[in-house]
C-alpha cells in the first residue's frame, strides 16, 4: 500500500486511515481473504540457515519449501499453489516457494471478529475443525476462523513422512 507515493506502515497511519485503505484492497481481493491489521503484502524474502531444512515455518501463517519437494509432492498427486520467495543462505542458492494455505471451512467453538477479521484461537489453543466444512481433496488450508493454524491433510502428511523430508513437525487436531 502507499500514502503519498511511499509504504504505509503501522506507524504512518491511525485505525481508521488503515481500515480505508484495507477496504480499497478488500474489493479488489475478495472476502475470502482476510487482511487483520498488520496483514503482509508482496513476495516474501529473508535468510535461512546453512543448511537449510526442506520446510522453514517463517510465522504461524507461512511456510516455505524448498521448490524440488513441492514439485515431488504435485507429482504425488497433490493439487498445491506457490508463491515465489526470496530466501538467502551463506553455503547455497536457496530455491524455495512459499507453499498458499488457502482459507476453508471454519472451528468449533470460535467467536468470529467481522471488525478484525480473525477468530478468538491464539498461538497455543488448537481449534476442532467443523469436518463439514473441509472439502475432501483440500490438503493444505487454514481455517477462516483461526487462521494461525496451517493445516495438512492426514494424506500430506504421510506421504511427507514417507518421503523423509525435514523442518516441519506435525500436531494431530480433532474434527468435531
Amino acid at each position: 500500500m502507499t500514502k503519498g507515493g511511499g509504504t504505509v506502515s503501522d506507524k504512518d497511519c491511525s485505525w481508521e486511515e488503515y481500515k480505508n485503505y484495507r477496504q480499497v484492497i478488500r474489493e479488489k481481493a475478495g472476502a475470502g481473504h482476510p487482511l487483520p491489521p498488520g496483514v503482509r503484502f508482496g513476495e516474501f524474502f529473508g535468510k535461512v540457515h546453512d543448511p537449510p531444512e526442506n520446510f522453514v515455518l517463517t510465522d504461524p501463517t507461512r511456510v516455505l519449501v524448498n521448490r524440488s519437494v513441492v514439485n515431488q509432492l504435485i507429482k504425488d498427486g497433490f493439487s498445491l499453489q506457490t508463491f515465489d520467495v526470496k530466501l538467502e543462505s551463506k553455503k547455497e542458492t536457496c530455491d524455495y516457494v512459499e507453499l498458499w494455505a488457502p482459507l476453508i471451512g471454519w472451528a468449533t467453538g470460535v467467536k468470529y471478529c467481522k471488525e478484525c477479521e480473525r477468530g478468538d484461537i491464539g498461538g497455543t489453543k488448537t481449534p476442532v475443525i467443523r469436518g463439514e466444512t473441509i472439502p475432501s481433496d483440500a490438503h493444505l488450508f487454514r481455517l477462516k476462523d483461526a487462521v494461525n493454524f496451517i493445516i495438512f491433510s492426514e494424506a500430506l502428511v504421510n506421504t511427507i513422512r514417507e518421503t523423509g523430508f525435514t523442518g516441519i513437525k506435525f500436531t494431530e487436531i480433532q474434527t468435531g
